[in-house]
């Protein structure tokens, strides 16, 4: 079993947990956004977009909360390995922080594309 120094990690959960946390925000933000647009401009029930885009919103909050329960239950097994092994983290921890960076990267992009969508149907409209 090969280990780690927990430097390596200091702040790094962290700022995992901060960029999930603005993403959730952001999500947030777009579906009132796209509320507001869909009052003022349709009526309730005419948008062809929307149910595809809340069924995006759906799926992205989900995919949220999963990779928040993830940080955490990762966070706890890193830090319960660093008092058990004397400031150091097994690699196994490790490498499945990194594989929910890469996950919460790809989420970024995604929420990033959702972002796209909607202003330019915004802008299309008005």
């Amino acid at each position: 079993m090969n280990y780690t120094e927990s430097h390596f990690l200091e702040n790094k959960q962290q700022q995992l947990m901060k960029m999930v946390s603005f993403y959730d925000r952001q999500i947030d933000v777009l579906k009132e956004m796209m509320d507001e647009f869909i009052i003022k401009y349709y009526h309730q029930t005419q948008s062809n977009n929307r149910e595809d885009i809340d069924n995006q919103f759906l799926e992205k909050k989900k995919q949220i909360e999963f990779l928040k329960s993830s940080l955490v239950r990762n966070n706890y097994l890193l830090t319960k390995d660093i008092n058990y092994n004397q400031g150091k983290l097994v690699d196994t921890l490790v490498n499945e922080n990194e594989n929910l960076e890469k996950e919460i990267k790809e989420m970024e992009k995604e929420i990033n594309e959702l972002s796209q969508k909607i202003k330019l149907l915004i802008i299309n409209k008005i």
